[in-house]
């Protein structure tokens, strides 16, 4: 790897892609956790009904479970 002048990779995609590099503060950095945790709820309450009722189509059981990572 070559490194420019300034001793970094130099990606400029990041500063011009959006992702700010600054520090976050505590209130942002909790608001970002949250946004996030409230995102993969709906998509796994989503996921959820979808495959419970693929598993009911196809076996005419209902399912015991979901394991969801």
């Amino acid at each position: 790897m070559k490194f420019r002048k300034s001793g970094h990779l130099g990606c400029s995609s990041f500063n011009n892609g959006g992702l700010d590099m600054n520090k976050l503060t505590r209130e942002e950095a909790l608001r970002r956790w949250k946004s996030a945790k409230a995102t993969k709820k709906a998509m796994v309450d989503k996921m959820q009904k979808m495959l419970y009722e693929d598993y009911k189509l196809r076996t005419g059981e209902e399912p015991v479970r979901f394991n969801v990572l």
